[in-house]
Parts: C-alpha cells; structure tokens; sequence
C-alpha cells in the first residue's frame, strides 16, 4: 500500500515531501491496527491474553 499510495502522489522526493511520505506509512498502518480493535478488545479471553502478554513483558 505504501509504494502504491507514494506512486499516486507522483513518485514523492524524500526530501521534498517526507511529511507525506510519513502520512502515507501511518494510514498503511490502519488495516493491522484494526484488526486488533475489532477482534481482540471486544473478546474477554483475548484481551486477557493480551493484558498478560504485556505485563509479562514489562516485568
């Protein structure tokens, strides 16, 4: 999506248009993020999988 979307802005220049660049890569981000708020929040086990995951990270 990244490539296609920086394609259609017309092959941006790094230099020149990087604020654009960096919106494009955050909406690319939009789909994995959520999936994880229409699948694991609304479940009780997987968000207690969840919240354990973090906390034994953190630990």
């Amino acid at each position: 999506p990244r490539l296609i979307l920086s394609c259609l802005s017309g092959c941006i220049k790094l230099a020149r248009d990087s604020w654009l660049y960096l919106i494009i890569y955050f909406i690319s981000l939009i789909p994995p993020m959520m999936t994880f708020i229409v699948f694991v929040l609304p479940s009780n086990m997987y968000k207690k999988e969840f919240t354990d995951s973090v906390k034994r990270f953190w630990q």
